[in-house]
């Protein structure tokens, strides 16, 4: 029987909350700057070209936060780290470096 209530089902619950805020964050601010930057750069260029464009660079630096994020989430869900976050953060850490908050990012 499942207990929705128990671990591991609610960890990681604060790194994703951690993680969404910000990534939208970046992912819409980079994009509105992109899109103004590609739009006076390639004024010809039709708008689905620029909004594609704009929408990649977003996306590209927007997962330069949420992949960490969603390492460490997974971590905890998965019942590796169960202290905290900064203690599944350091252990990442001492284990791949910084390449390990990376991990799947191909």
């Amino acid at each position: 029987r499942v207990n929705a209530l128990q671990p591991p089902y609610w960890s990681g619950v604060g790194a994703s909350l951690i993680n969404h805020l910000p990534t939208f964050l970046i992912v819409y601010n980079v994009f509105e700057i992109a899109r103004d930057k590609l739009e006076q750069r390639f004024p010809q260029a039709s708008k689905v070209s620029i909004d594609v464009g704009a929408s990649m660079i977003g996306s590209a630096l927007g997962t330069l936060w949420s992949t960490p994020c969603e390492v460490v989430k997974c971590t905890f869900q998965s019942g590796m780290y169960t202290a905290s976050v900064k203690s599944a953060m350091r252990a990442i850490h001492k284990e791949s470096g910084l390449r390990g908050f990376y991990q799947g990012c191909t």
